[in-house]
């Protein structure tokens, strides 16, 4: 879904005597600072002279901010009552966040229901409607599930964790990762080595161990990466239970290929989604466990940075000499890495020391799609984040551009290794560092 469309398409109904606070909102939007307009927003609410400027920027910071029942009310009243004020595509741009939240709160027959009058009112209309009709497959698929749900016991779990696959791999076509988060989950009164993801917005498991396990796969939807299928329960130390989970079944070539490029294999990533449902996770790197705390972490001083991202994952907020950098934060990735995009903006900085460096090839993507591209090492690369100023050395930038990228940088586990502890909350979206 293209925001940037949406934000100009609204900011185009405001009349020469807006005031400059729905202009200053729209500013924002049309940055795609969400961070800025988050924090700004409280003191400019009561301000806010157009309904559906105030619609657009409540609704969507709910859906960034992780409050889906009030971005559901929010988009949902913009896109049905403000039609002639933001104009269709602005509205069918803002239907896929609405369809997320529902499905992130499990309501499966809500969104096959609401998709299918969506359908039957575009039928034979020139408009893309792709994105639609997966959200109508796959919920039609499930809509007599039942939701996902976590249950624990009042008090902290900690687990252990290893950076390593634990034993010898089962696979002898491929490898296993070292540096990623290995940690224990039970199902079936098996134990299992399970991969911490939060960049999989969904539980994801291969089809050798969804066979293993004996998961359900669900009739009625495929999609380029794989089946849906249903697992009863899985077991997370000794007193949280996830319920009724709706998992990815990789049909990648490898049979037990998932998630990790590059001929790597594990059985089994626990995503976002469950992150969310438990609200917090710790993780201590200096003596290897996770915990799941009862009572959550209070917000930092610096307020929330993260947020999610339009594919599920999570966002994390870090500026520069150049403004808001767009980053993407995901413990299923070993390696930091920048894009074009970030040596573009930083292009004056890095071709003075081009000849002078390292180049390699570096490899992009995610599932389905991998692609390789040229990078160039960088002794050193600063930016603020979580209220200090971040040094992180000897990364990668992309100096090739690429469509497919749309954000300046990667995150994964090497940035999260420089720190004794990593607290992620998802009650007020904030990443905190020790």
């Amino acid at each position: 879904m293209k925001k940037i469309l949406t934000v100009l398409l609204l900011c185009v109904t405001i009349s020469n005597y807006a005031q400059k606070t729905d202009l200053y909102v729209c500013e924002l939007a049309n940055k795609l600072d969400w961070f800025a307009l988050n924090n700004e927003y409280p003191k400019l609410k009561d301000s806010v002279r157009y309904d559906h400027i105030r619609l657009f920027a409540e609704g969507i910071l709910s859906h960034y901010f992780n409050r889906p029942q009030e971005s559901i009310e929010k988009l949902t009243d913009l896109v049905n009552n403000h039609q002639q004020e933001i104009g269709t595509m602005t509205a069918l741009n803002l239907i896929p966040s609405i369809m997320q939240d529902y499905e992130f709160l499990r309501k499966y027959k809500v969104i096959a229901d609401k998709t299918c009058k969506v359908l039957e009112t575009l039928k034979g209309q020139p408009i893309d409607i792709r994105t639609i009709q997966d959200y109508y497959n796959r919920c039609k698929a499930l809509e007599n599930y039942p939701a996902q749900a976590v249950y624990r016991k009042n008090k902290d779990v900690t687990v252990k964790f290893s950076e390593k696959y634990d034993g010898v791999s089962p696979f002898k076509e491929n490898k296993t990762l070292d540096g990623l988060i290995y940690f224990p989950v039970t199902c079936n009164g098996n134990t299992y080595q399970f991969i911490l993801d939060t960049g999989a917005r969904s539980t994801f498991v291969s089809k050798r161990f969804a066979q293993k396990i004996g998961a359900k796969v669900i009739e009625g939807y495929e999609d380029e990466i794989g089946n849906i299928a249903f697992i009863d329960s899985l077991q997370i130390g000794d007193d949280i239970t996830f319920k009724n989970i709706i998992t990815i079944v990789d049909k990648g070539g490898a049979p037990g290929r998932i998630m990790n490029a590059g001929g790597v294999n594990a059985d089994a990533v626990l995503g976002i989604d469950f992150l969310r449902m438990l609200g917090e996770v710790q993780i201590d790197f200096r003596n290897h466990r996770l915990t799941f705390p009862y009572s959550l972490t209070p917000k930092p001083q610096y307020g929330s940075n993260i947020r999610m991202n339009d594919s599920g994952g999570i966002m994390l907020e870090a500026r520069d000499s150049t403004g808001l950098l767009q980053i993407i934060f995901d413990t299923g990735a070993v390696a930091t890495s920048f894009n074009y995009s970030y040596f573009n903006k930083h292009e004056n900085e890095l071709l003075p020391i081009f000849d002078k460096t390292d180049k390699r090839e570096i490899l992009g993507g995610a599932l389905p799609s991998f692609y390789y591209r040229m990078a160039m090492r960088v002794p050193a690369i600063r930016f603020e984040a979580f209220g200090k100023t971040i040094t992180v050395k000897d990364k990668f930038v992309s100096y090739t551009p690429n469509d497919n990228e749309s954000f300046d940088a990667l995150f994964g586990m090497d940035f999260l290794k420089q720190f004794n502890k990593v607290t992620i909350n998802f009650k007020d979206m904030f990443m905190a560092v020790e």
